[in-house]
Formats: structure tokens, C-alpha cells, sequence
């Protein structure tokens, strides 16, 4: 990604202080520069908490949107390959989003946690994930559908063995729906 805008990448305190205390659209811009720095193979481990403490939990959805690009690109396991400590408190916030009032977070969150290929993270999510199959929205129950496969297609059957019968219910109504 083209970062000719910037002559020098930023330090991490300057990051860390525009989450804190900039305005929403210094935030964004600064969660902007992160991801572009991120996705150039720049490493920023100790960015993970100001993230989450400062940003998660704001309501914009141009952020919010952000946010799930920045988990989608982040370094999720330690070098051992055990899940870091931050990631599962991100894991909480994202369990939040995935029973959120807005529909958008919902089946976006559910497209993210589709990409995410560390199945410890996933197993936490699981059951998140199958009570979105009955939400009352169809975008939800699609993005809950297409996330089930995706983790039953990297994690195998097991992962998703007690919602099969779920799933079969819905495509069996929204079948009778469509004729």
C-alpha cells in the first residue's frame, strides 16, 4: 500500500496519544496510517491494547469499519503460536459485536471472524457465531451461514458439529419462502 504521504513512519507514542486524545477524525487517521504500515510489514505489537482501550469501543461507523480491517491484519499468536493476551480481550469486543443491535456490525463481524485462521480464537466465538443463524435479519443469517462453512472448511466438522441441524432449518424455510 502507497505511503507516499508519509516522509517518516510515526512512533508508536504518537500513535498511542492520537488514540487517546485526538478527535474522532484524527483517530481514523491515525488508525488509517497504522493499518498502511501494518499491511507494508511495519511491526507495531505494543499498538494492540491503545487500539482496543481507545477505539473499540467508540460508535463510529467509519472507524468501526477500520477496526475490522485492522483485526483482520493483525498478528493475532505469539512466536510460540499461543493467541496473545490482548487478542482475547479483543476476542470479548468482537462477541459484543456479534450480538449488537446493528445489523451491519453483526454480519461484518461475522464476515471478520470467516477470516481469522487461528482456531482457538475461533472456538471462543463459536457459540456467538451459531445464535446468529435465528437472528430475524437475512444479511445476519447469510454472513452466519457463510462464516459456519468457512470455519467448518479450515477446522473440519468437529468445529461445527452441533449447528448442522440450525443451519439446515433455515435453508429449508427460506427455500418455502422463496416458492
Amino acid at each position: 500500500i502507497n505511503n507516499d504521504a508519509m516522509v517518516e513512519a510515526p512512533q508508536t507514542k504518537e500513535l498511542e496519544q492520537c488514540f487517546q486524545k485526538g478527535t474522532v477524525e484524527e483517530k481514523k487517521r491515525a488508525l488509517m496510517t497504522l493499518i498502511k504500515l501494518i499491511s507494508n510489514d511495519e511491526n507495531y505489537p505494543r499498538m494492540l491494547m491503545p487500539v482496543l482501550t481507545n477505539l473499540q469501543r467508540l460508535e463510529d461507523h467509519s472507524i468501526k469499519k477500520l477496526l475490522f480491517l485492522y483485526w483482520e491484519i493483525v498478528e493475532k499468536t505469539n512466536v510460540d503460536g499461543s493467541v496473545k493476551d490482548e487478542i482475547t480481550l479483543a476476542v470479548n469486543a468482537l462477541r459484543k459485536d456479534l450480538a449488537s443491535p446493528n445489523e451491519f456490525t453483526r454480519g461484518r463481524t461475522l464476515r471478520l471472524v470467516s477470516k481469522i485462521m487461528v482456531q482457538q480464537i475461533v472456538e471462543d466465538m463459536i457459540d456467538a457465531v451459531i445464535d446468529n443463524l435465528s437472528h430475524r435479519n437475512c444479511y445476519v443469517r447469510r454472513n452466519a451461514i457463510m462464516c459456519i462453512y468457512s470455519i467448518y472448511v479450515n477446522f473440519g466438522l468437529d468445529a461445527v458439529e452441533n449447528c448442522i441441524d440450525d443451519i439446515e432449518k433455515i435453508l429449508v424455510s427460506e427455500s418455502d419462502l422463496s416458492t
